[in-house]
């Protein structure tokens, strides 16, 4: 596995070889990114993926704000501005998302006992990150 290090290396050396294009490739990868998130998320309510709150670099600032969940996180408004470089995040501010991510076994705050398998939506949409830049790149004629 590479470390960050490597990789933003790699990247900014593959991104240099691109050159103009590596925005859009940027702006690309990152909707497809969201967009993946989003719909891999499970539905009960609609409230969870409602939640979701795309940010250009750091989400220390994370506050989540009201849901319109008719319309949805601002996944492309957010990713039109991002340009090769930039950190893409989404965090979500729902008590129970890394419940469902990562599962949860024993006794709640509230007493209730739980044996809650993970059902892993972020990881697994991460894990396709390579594919999505290497299909966006060979849409876009860089490979």
């Amino acid at each position: 596995m590479q470390s960050g290090s490597d990789f933003r290396a790699a990247l900014g050396k593959w991104a240099d070889k691109v050159g103009e294009q590596a925005d859009g490739l940027a702006r690309q990868v990152c909707q497809e990114m969201g967009y993946r998130v989003v719909l891999a998320t499970p539905v009960d309510t609609g409230f969870l993926r409602g939640m979701w709150q795309p940010t250009i670099g750091d989400v220390a600032s994370f506050a989540p704000k009201a849901v319109n969940m008719a319309a949805g996180p601002d996944v492309s408004l957010v990713c039109a501005g991002i340009k090769a470089g930039d950190v893409f995040n989404m965090a979500n501010g729902t008590a129970y998302a890394r419940r469902l991510e990562y599962g949860f076994v024993g006794k709640d705050s509230l007493g209730r006992t739980y044996n809650q398998v993970g059902r892993y939506y972020v990881r697994d949409t991460v894990a396709k990150f390579r594919e999505v830049v290497d299909e966006a790149a060979a849409g876009m004629g860089l490979k």
